[in-house]
């Protein structure tokens, strides 16, 4: 199950057997009622309900747009204020954050390399 958290409360929630990993096709969930003085902890969580040994899942989280409240950094863009955590089952993952001049310093390292 893909969820979404809201101070510990389940706010949103699919199945990727049947929904897949997408985010984007959940329908807009207000978040005021699970807030507090408009102040709340986000968690995007994978929860396994039943135990299934072979269902690998790739699962990515990119630009969360909010409406009506603010999140900061809902683009990922900096590893402050995120955190990834697991608490069990055989899970691999981590942070990543984009480099928007990585193409074209990937670009010039070579070019300098095969310049002699």
């Amino acid at each position: 199950m893909k969820q979404a958290l809201v101070g510990g409360t389940k706010v949103w929630e699919r199945d990727i057997a049947s929904g897949g990993t997408d985010w984007y096709t959940s329908s807009p969930r207000d978040l005021a009622p699970y807030l507090s003085s408009w102040t709340g902890t986000l968690a995007s969580r994978l929860h396994q309900a039943k135990g299934v040994a072979n269902h690998r899942v790739l699962v990515r989280f990119d630009d969360i747009q909010p409406t009506g409240c603010h999140i900061a950094d809902p683009g990922f863009e900096s590893t402050g204020g995120w955190a990834f955590t697991r608490d069990n089952g055989p899970v691999f993952g981590g942070i990543h954050i984009s480099d928007p001049a990585y193409s074209s310093t990937v670009h010039s390292a070579v070019a300098a390399a095969y310049a002699s």
